[in-house]
């Protein structure tokens, strides 16, 4: 038994007490994305199904494709990393480092 579990037995008799903050910080850190985001991030998907490409090369098509500049190609790109879905699912992403409020 790892100290989670000796804490979740004698705090005040809840079980599951680590596992309610995390599931309340993993809520707070997710949010809906926008059509650009979804469009972007499903053409990332279209572009890995490809193999045509590396995946890292792939900032130079959202920009010709999607019509970004390479700061948000590269925040969007960061952001399809952090939520990949092979389904292709992207309407809720888990936010970015410097989006999450404290």
């Amino acid at each position: 038994m790892n100290w989670k579990d000796e804490i979740d037995k004698t705090h005040k008799g809840q079980t599951g007490f680590f596992k309610q903050i995390e599931m309340k910080q993993t809520t707070k850190n997710i949010r809906n994305t926008t059509e650009i985001e979804q469009a972007a991030m499903e053409l990332l998907n279209i572009i890995r199904d490809s193999g045509q490409i590396k995946i890292f090369s792939a900032i130079p098509s959202l920009m010709s494709e999607m019509g970004l500049d390479r700061n948000e190609a590269t925040r969007i790109m960061r952001l399809w990393m952090r939520n990949f879905s092979d389904e292709g699912n992207y309407k809720t992403v888990n936010k970015e480092a410097n989006e999450t409020n404290y």
